[in-house]
């Protein structure tokens, strides 16, 4: 066997690798605190791997100088990525070995049961003190075109990575060569043979095989409050305009009539684009877009995703621009006001604020700078302004703002932003609405 290091995702929350396939009752269903490999009496490939063999003096290595070191959980995002933190540095995790359905940007079936068995397992060790341990393939950390570490996952001693690939949630992919090479080959072939989620004849209860429905921003969002049930997952259509866009992503909106005589109601949308290299065109702000997707949900912010756009060779479900250069609504509002709003993703005007130090805070792992400026009024309420790397280099200087003390002693400041709600998720910081800034242009100093 050969050396080497697998990366995984991790989303969702599961007990036990325990989702549908070709016998629902013993495939889909749990069953106590048995997993479905022990359920179908299969092999436990993941097992069979000691951590001590491969991550020697795991418990007191260093991942940043050694390739290897424990970790803890700071948020699930799909089955083969997750975020952790190496001591007070976030680590954007990408498993090796492994390449799970899409359960973001895209949608595809078994996605959202792989994201749930991964997240599963990582927050159970988080809530049960078990140790997760980074390491790296030949000790030397590397980085994906995003940014993210690659990694394999060891879960109190299990190679997550290779669990997810026993359990039918992904194909062994990038395993060749390494030192788990015949276990992921044994564990894909297992699964397939098996018929376990990914390899099953049945369709996915969980994807939606549908058509997309027509559905207005405004039945989107008023739907969400009510029972957001009734519109995660779905697949929508709808027009709205491009207010702001930054990187592959954008915030969009539409304006309809009120009950009361000259009353005009916005609503607003968050895309993901899913890092298509094709959205400087159609994100452009101003355009009426023709948008097709599935709802979803981030952090407690609605958005939409499984976006698709190619001008040249238009995908199957495709979105599309309608006309350039739309007039859109831009909302002057108070803190209290944006603090208290319900519905979120609409552009916004927040004058007269000052910079606080105390609550704000940045970020630097590696590729990925941002901030998070806590901003007050004159009678002391308090917001985050937040920015990601794609906002924080300053026009005109070859500078990126890590230091927070740029904003001292700047005075007062008008922001143009969207509002967007956030949960970090890491018991340091609050949840609730936020300001986004997508371009750094966006914030005027008055003094």
């Amino acid at each position: 066997m050969k050396k080497s290091f697998l990366l995984i995702a991790v989303c969702g929350l599961l007990l036990a690798p325990l989702t549908a396939c070709n016998d629902k009752d013993a495939k889909s269903s749990s069953s106590g605190s048995k997993t479905l490999i022990e359920l179908l009496n299969l092999t436990d490939y993941a097992a069979q791997i000691s951590i001590e063999e491969h991550v020697p003096n795991w418990k007191t290595r260093d991942f940043f100088t050694t390739g290897a070191g424990l970790a803890t959980l700071d948020r699930c995002v799909d089955g083969d990525t997750a975020h952790f933190y190496v001591g007070d540095t976030l680590v954007k995790a990408r498993f090796n070995g492994i390449d799970t359905p899409e359960s973001t940007g895209a949608i595809e079936p078994y996605g959202k049961k792989a994201s749930r068995f991964t997240c599963g397992i990582l927050t159970d060790a988080k809530e049960h003190n078990k140790p997760i341990v980074l390491s790296s393939e030949n000790d030397a950390i590397a980085n994906d075109s995003a940014g993210r570490f690659l990694t394999w996952i060891w879960v109190n001693g299990k190679l997550l990575n290779l669990e997810i690939v026993q359990n039918g949630f992904s194909i062994a992919k990038g395993s060749a060569g390494t030192d788990f090479e015949d276990e992921f080959y044994n564990a894909n072939e297992q699964a397939r043979i098996n018929k376990l989620n990914i390899w099953s004849d049945e369709l996915d209860d969980e994807f939606n095989y549908g058509d997309f429905i027509p559905m207005d921003l405004k039945e989107i969002n008023e739907k969400y409050l009510e029972d957001k049930s009734t519109v995660l997952g779905q697949k929508v259509e709808f027009n709205a305009v491009v207010t702001r866009s930054c990187a592959s992503n954008a915030y969009v909106q539409q304006d309809f009539p009120g009950d009361n005589l000259g009353e005009t109601l916005t609503y607003g949308l968050y895309i993901f684009g899913n890092y298509n290299s094709n959205t400087s065109k159609i994100f452009k702000i101003g355009n009426e877009v023709h948008f097709k997707g599935v709802l979803a949900e981030y952090g407690g912010n609605l958005q939409l995703t499984d976006f698709k756009y190619n001008p040249i060779l238009p995908p199957k479900g495709s979105s599309e621009i309608i006309e350039e250069n739309q007039d859109f609504s831009l909302l002057t509002m108070t803190i209290t006001e944006l603090k208290a709003r319900k519905l979120t993703n609409i552009l916004v005007k927040l004058e007269n604020v000052t910079y606080v130090a105390e609550n704000s805070y940045s970020s630097n792992d590696g590729l990925n700078k941002s901030f998070a400026i806590c901003v007050e009024d004159e009678d002391g309420n308090q917001i985050i302004v937040y920015a990601n790397s794609d906002v924080t280099k300053i026009i005109g200087e070859d500078t990126i703002i890590t230091d927070l003390s740029f904003f001292e002693d700047k005075g007062p400041m008008t922001i143009v932003g969207n509002l967007n709600y956030y949960d970090p998720e890491d018991g340091l910081h609050e949840a609730g609405n936020q300001i986004n800034i997508s371009d750094f242009n966006d914030i005027t100093f008055l003094s």
